[in-house]
């Protein structure tokens, strides 16, 4: 990347393609955008610019900085991805960090480690979060992680349609229920 490039990143902003972090930054943020980036199409990730469009540099030797980017790309990311690593001086002692993830990454999505756990990351906009944070239930439009009636309800449905599938191989009837939603739907009652 060349400094004008660099230049016109900073100038613009953060957006969905580009984040903006400090060098001092956990392993586990860092692993946040960097999944959320591969998961999109992409993107840099800045070292040593602030939200403010003013760039600090970066606080560590240009070489450790990379051993650890390329650490927490490989222990923090699920499955592990080896973004490209480029330094730019910005000013006398002040050292640009470019982290780019490429936009052909096979193995989406990409999960960061979040204690023992492993979270599929979104980018949306400006912000990375969870991508089951954006998932609604249908029957009661709350976020799925908070919602109670969505496994008893997908149980319940997937119960009807064996007990019904069962009662008319027991009479020896064709079934007219072809899956869960005949079933549901010939009771008039949706799930």
């Amino acid at each position: 990347m060349h400094r004008t490039e660099l230049a016109g990143l900073i100038h613009n902003g953060e957006s969905s393609g580009v984040e903006f972090k400090r060098d001092d930054v956990t392993p586990q943020r860092l692993a946040k955008e960097m999944a959320a980036l591969l998961n999109l199409e992409a993107g840099y990730v800045l070292l040593g610019v602030e939200k403010d469009k003013s760039v600090s540099g970066l606080t560590r030797e240009p070489a450790k900085t990379e051993e650890w980017v390329m650490e927490v790309a490989r222990s923090h990311l699920r499955p592990p991805a080896i973004p490209f690593w480029a330094t730019l001086e910005w000013e006398p002692g002040k050292v640009v960090g470019i982290a780019s993830l490429p936009a052909d990454a096979p193995d989406k999505p990409y999960k960061m480690k979040r204690g023992s756990a492993w979270v599929t990351q979104i980018r949306a906009g400006t912000t990375s979060r969870d991508a089951s944070d954006t998932v609604r239930c249908a029957r009661c439009s709350t976020v799925s992680g908070t919602c109670r009636c969505r496994t008893s309800s997908r149980w319940r449905l997937d119960l009807g349609w064996l007990w019904a599938t069962l009662r008319c191989r027991r009479q020896r009837t064709s079934c007219r229920a072809s899956g869960p939603t005949a079933w549901t739907a010939s009771r008039g009652r949706f799930a």
